[in-house]
């Protein structure tokens, strides 16, 4: 029993310790908004406007009455912080380390990398103060979901939102780089997206397939037509098959 409980002993000390390296190593997430949010000491987001949205598709402003729903305000990380991410994906690779593949939840991620409760709760209310209404904040704490109008995404972010039409489909876009206070430049990145541009699919349909009434069942064609050429669809068994080589 003496033996089980100095054991026992040595365990929970080795558990102990390593809590205590962990929370040496564990940024301490402060506020970064330190200043109060002046509206007329303005900053730019670079890299919120849609290639896609050209001056020869603009038909001219959006409404203002207009739906802009499920935006995010897309956040970012001070220095310190994304210097110790940087160390901690490293870390979790490395097999020498005490981190190796001891992965972050996305709620321990937030806590660890995200923005502090004090910044958060001003983001959110400064978006409600313009009128937005606020969905969430993602677990990783990277972004705000929010919804409004169109006017009000003017009004915040001091761009213009217009109407293009491009291949017969009416889109709408900002057409300036978004705003946004000084006091809110070390926390927010930009905002997605200023559009309702989506990604188009990249589906690409296969080969049709015959009944065969002797058979009792379909079989593919396996070939297709491309200007002028005709090619064979065929998967690795099939490779292995052609060149007699081992499949297994």
């Amino acid at each position: 029993q003496r033996i089980i409980r100095s054991f026992a002993c040595f365990v929970l000390l080795v558990v102990l310790a390593t809590m205590a390296g962990l929370a040496q190593t564990r940024p301490v997430v402060g506020p970064q908004v330190a200043q109060p949010i002046n509206e007329g000491s303005l900053i730019t987001l670079t890299g919120n406007i849609l290639p896609a949205a050209q001056p020869q598709f603009d038909r001219g402003p959006a409404p203002d009455s207009m739906p802009a729903e499920r935006l995010m305000l897309i956040l970012k990380r001070s220095p310190q912080q994304e210097a110790e991410l940087q160390s901690y994906l490293q870390s979790v690779q490395d097999p020498d380390s005490p981190d190796f593949r001891r992965f972050l939840s996305p709620d321990e991620f937030g806590q660890r990398y995200g923005l502090s409760d004090a910044d958060l709760a001003k983001l959110q209310t400064w978006l409600q103060s313009h009128g937005f209404s606020v969905s969430n904040v993602n677990q990783g704490r990277t972004a705000i979901e929010f919804s409004g109008t169109v006017g009000q995404v003017q009004q915040t972010f001091h761009t213009s939102i217009h109407r293009f039409l491009i291949e017969g489909a009416e889109h709408w876009a900002n057409t300036s780089e978004p705003l946004v206070p000084a006091a809110l430049a070390q926390v927010v990145a930009g905002v997605s997206s200023l559009n309702d541009f989506k990604p188009r699919s990249q589906t690409v349909i296969g080969p049709t397939g015959k009944w065969i009434p002797a058979l009792h069942r379909f079989t593919p064609e396996l070939t297709i037509t491309s200007s002028g050429t005709q090619y064979l669809f065929v998967v690795p068994g099939d490779a292995a098959t052609i060149y007699d080589s081992p499949n297994s």
